[in-house]
């Protein structure tokens, strides 16, 4: 109910509402879930990047996966509280039913659209 409250606000009064009540909105949710959460968040803000920027150059080019760096995705979860769970969170099935795969040459957190 929290959640949608604070969806309903302004994107400033959003964000600093999230950060006022991370501790009651993590309450009783496991970690995996949070940074699955975060991790479709990520994705979802960069693919509507992509495709913005795609549609305003007029490219042709369909989007088949996105990336997002590793040190976003940590200092998103650092703000949970839960950065000590990423490493098991790449191994997670969670992680990988959601078509994710990490670069850890690149850090980088890869999807593949299908």
């Amino acid at each position: 109910m929290l959640e949608s409250f604070i969806q309903t606000q302004k994107a400033s009064i959003m964000r600093q509402m999230r950060k006022t009540f991370a501790h009651q909105l993590t309450f009783k949710k496991r970690s995996d879930e949070l940074l699955l959460y975060i991790l479709k968040q990520l994705i979802r803000d960069q693919l509507a990047y992509e495709q913005s920027r795609a549609a305003h150059g007029n490219e042709l080019n369909t989007i088949d996966k996105v990336v997002i760096s590793e040190a976003d995705f940590k200092m998103k979860a650092r703000q949970l509280h839960i950065e000590n769970q990423i490493v098991p969170f790449y191994r997670s099935k969670f992680f990988t039913a959601n078509h994710f795969t990490y670069d850890s040459t690149k850090k980088a957190i890869i999807q593949v659209l299908y």
